[in-house]
C-alpha cells in the first residue's frame, strides 16, 4: 500500500469531488501505475481517499492510498498526466487507512478586514446558518472548532473537525460574513491535516 499526498487549487479546485476521482484514476491509467483492482462483478482501482473537499476550496494536504507496490519515478510519471491544479508531491509507503484516519484539518482564510470578526467563532454554543437540500439549517458547532490563529486583518488559519464528524470552513465563513453584513470575496486553503492532533506527514513518516 502507498500513501500519496497532493494539492488541489485552481482550476483542479472547482471540480467536484466525483470528477476529482474519476480523473486520478485516469492518470494513473495514464501513467501505467500498476495498481490492484477490487474483485468482483464491477472491478474498479483500489483508490481510497481522505475527506471530499468543497467545490471551489483549495488545499496543499489532500491523501490518497493507493494498493500497489513502489514504483520508479512514480510522482513524475504522475504529474505528467495531471491537469492544471492538480500535483503529486509526496509518497510514503504505508499501511493507511487515510479517509478514517484524519479527524482535523486546518484552513487559511484569506479576505479583507474579516479576521477582526474570526473570535466570534470561539464564543460557546456559537451556531451557523446554512442551506442544505434546499432547507435552512442552523447548527451548533463550537464543539468542532478547534483552534483559531489570527495572521492579520485579511489572513486567519483555523482548525475544524474533518472525517466522520465534520465542519465545512466554507459554511463558517459564509456564516461569519453573513451575520456581520460584509460582502466580500475570499479564498480559503486546506494547509494541513491531523490525526488525533498529529501532522499527516508526521504520521505516515513514522
Amino acid at each position: 500500500m502507498l500513501v500519496i499526498k497532493y494539492t488541489k487549487a485552481y482550476p483542479a479546485s472547482y471540480a467536484g469531488h466525483t470528477d476529482t476521482l474519476r480523473t486520478i484514476g485516469r492518470i494513473f491509467r495514464r501513467a501505467g501505475a500498476n495498481v490492484e483492482y477490487s474483485k468482483g462483478f464491477n472491478p474498479h482501482m483500489e483508490l481510497y481517499f481522505s475527506p471530499a473537499l468543497p467545490v471551489g476550496v483549495q488545499s496543499t494536504a489532500e491523501y490518497l492510498a493507493v494498493k500497489m507496490e513502489m514504483e520508479d519515478n512514480l510522482l513524475d510519471r504522475l504529474n505528467q498526466f495531471s491537469p492544471n491544479g492538480l500535483t503529486f508531491t509526496h509518497l510514503w509507503q504505508k499501511q493507511a487507512n487515510v479517509s478514517a484516519l484524519v479527524t482535523s484539518a486546518t484552513y487559511r482564510v484569506s479576505c479583507k478586514g474579516l479576521s477582526q470578526y474570526a473570535s466570534q467563532m470561539l464564543v460557546d454554543n456559537y451556531a451557523i446558518n446554512y442551506e442544505e437540500k434546499g432547507q435552512q439549517v442552523t447548527k451548533v458547532v463550537r464543539d468542532k472548532i478547534y483552534d483559531l490563529q489570527v495572521v492579520d486583518a485579511d489572513t486567519f488559519l483555523v482548525t475544524l473537525a474533518c472525517g466522520n464528524v465534520n465542519l465545512r470552513c466554507d459554511r463558517l465563513v459564509n456564516h461569519l460574513l453573513a451575520v456581520n453584513n460584509l460582502n466580500a470575496d475570499y479564498s480559503i486553503v486546506k494547509i494541513q491535516m491531523q490525526t488525533n492532533g498529529t501532522d499527516m506527514d508526521a504520521f505516515l513518516q513514522s
